[in-house]
């Protein structure tokens, strides 16, 4: 498919247009990330109470629903995706959600469009994408004009006052969570012919949430919130569960191999090339090395632990060396136990005998400098997709991260937007992370197995802030736009402040 690069007459105009992303709406309570279903469900019905002779879309950039938080989760699951689809839209805390888009798709100049995420890739199955739009309609057959579902690597383009808008979830520039497509579509035909379809590791990301971050929130949940993850979560993760580091350190031999087929050869959508960056980019995969190899050489050393940097650099190039053969669990051990020479135990080591706190805030301490949830940030999604959309493109809209960005972009003269996200997130002060007596007080919260002591904290460390990238035809001629967070909804009208 061509890039977006000129006016067809295919491209939808609307007189507003609404993107929002990353519900993540999955998971038995308890277990949810996303608590905010009445203030959705409300801000939806707004939209569809909007005058009937305006034309509204409703774009869900991605990740709408979560089908790895659901209970049994798997890698990628062909045959219990409609139970558990069907699961989350029943759900109460869901419920609400799904009633309002079924109402908002039953009125006329209404269109409802999503877009394919990265922890909803079921979505693409033709049995679950029948089920989805029954949800997303109230079964109304007459309604399903009013849904796009763009659930490929083409993303969704629209116009508003004539200027091009591009959506697309932002995991396709991502090493730990590229979508193999032209595998889910071999996976799609198997099933339409009754075929049996063998088990399925989709991406490197995929592998760390059910292989790690699911068990390890069932008691320490606050790491399913933690961004970002290269820097945050892997540490956390050693410091939390040390005996995890040979299992990461599979689970990254599969990201090089993924980056090179999906995110080198296989775009659809986007051009391989353009655009100019002027600041270095660093990878996720080479933020994760960066992490680990600081972890390991500065705190592990410090404390006299038998670790040097030949030792660390010849485990991270094996890594990567086994990660340019085809994808594969089989033979991995051999290679991670060759390339560990007793790092698990170096792990270990830090970890015995010291305040749990005390590890927990140096596994943490790179966050200090963190500067990723400032709207202004240049991180990967934003140079990754800039980079290749084309500069003739106005606007580009993405979400994956869950952090908000509104950017001027390099490639063109146009404007760079991510929706953020609707769940909780956790912020952690420098203040705080600088201090061992302030971060004692957090511990013992990041340790109570729930979300809740953190959100009720004076300050809280974990918040929602729903946030909405918008666009509206202005003096029928141009188009004006912004992102925002959604403070509370009464009725037609709602309360909103500019994200900062």
């Amino acid at each position: 498919m061509a890039p977006p690069t000129v006016h067809t007459a295919s491209d939808p105009e609307f007189d507003e247009l609404y993107v929002i992303s990353d519900l993540h709406m999955g998971g038995k309570p308890g277990f949810q990330l996303f608590n905010q279903g009445s203030l959705l469900s409300r801000w939806i019905d707004s939209l569809t109470a909007a005058p009937a002779a305006k034309r509204v879309a409703l774009v869900i950039n991605g990740d709408m629903v979560d089908f790895l938080a659901e209970p049994d989760a798997t890698y990628f699951d062909p045959r219990g995706a409609v139970n558990k689809l069907n699961r989350i839209a029943g759900d109460p805390a869901f419920k609400p959600v799904f009633d309002s888009l079924a109402k908002f798709t039953g009125v006329k100049n209404r269109q409802l469009v999503v877009t394919l995420g990265n922890h909803d890739l079921e979505l693409t199955l033709p049995n679950v994408q029948r089920q989805f739009l029954s949800l997303l309609t109230g079964g109304d057959v007459r309604n399903r004009p009013r849904v796009t579902l763009a659930l490929d690597r083409n993303g969704y383009r629209c116009r508003v006052a004539g200027e091009l808008i591009f959506c697309i979830h932002g995991n396709e520039v991502d090493t730990w969570n590229v979508a193999d497509y032209p595998r889910i579509q071999q996976i799609s035909a198997a099933l339409q012919a009754g075929g049996e379809v063998e088990p399925w590791i989709p991406n490197a990301g995929t592998q760390l949430v059910i292989d790690v971050m699911n068990d390890v929130k069932k008691e320490y949940p606050f790491v399913d919130v933690l961004k970002p993850e290269a820097e945050g979560v892997v540490p956390v993760l050693l410091a939390l569960k040390p005996d995890l580091y040979k299992k990461l350190a599979k689970i990254a031999l599969v990201t090089a191999r993924l980056a090179k087929d999906s995110v080198r050869r296989r775009f659809g959508f986007l051009a391989n090339d353009g655009g100019r960056r002027k600041r270095k980019k660093i990878s996720r995969s080479r933020r994760a090395d960066r992490a680990i190899r600081r972890l390991l050489e500065r705190r592990l050393g410090a404390d006299g632990a038998t670790v040097d940097r030949p030792q660390v650099d010849q485990l991270l190039k094996t890594a990567h060396a086994c990660a340019l053969q085809p994808v594969s669990t089989h033979g991995a051990d051999d290679a991670v136990d060759a390339a560990m020479l007793g790092l698990p135990g170096a792990v270990r080591n830090w970890v015995m005998g010291r305040s749990k706190s005390e590890v927990l805030r140096e596994a943490l301490s790179s966050l200090a400098e963190y500067e990723g949830f400032s709207t202004s940030f240049e991180d990967e999604t934003f140079g990754g997709i800039d980079k290749r959309v084309p500069p003739e493109v106005g606007f580009v809209v993405t979400g994956h991260t869950h952090q908000a960005r509104s950017l001027n972009r390099y490639n063109g003269k146009g404007h760079y937007y991510n929706s953020g996200t609707w769940v909780r997130l956790m912020r952690l002060e420098k203040d705080v992370l600088n201090d061992a007596a302030k971060f004692e007080t957090v511990f013992n919260l990041l340790g109570s197995g729930s979300l809740t002591p953190l959100e009720t904290a004076a300050p809280p460390y974990v918040k929602p802030r729903p946030s909405v990238v918008w666009f509206k035809i202005r003096d029928n001629q141009t188009v004006k736009h912004g992102l925002d967070e959604i403070l509370d909804v009464n009725g037609t009208s709602w309360k909103s402040t500019q994200f900062v």
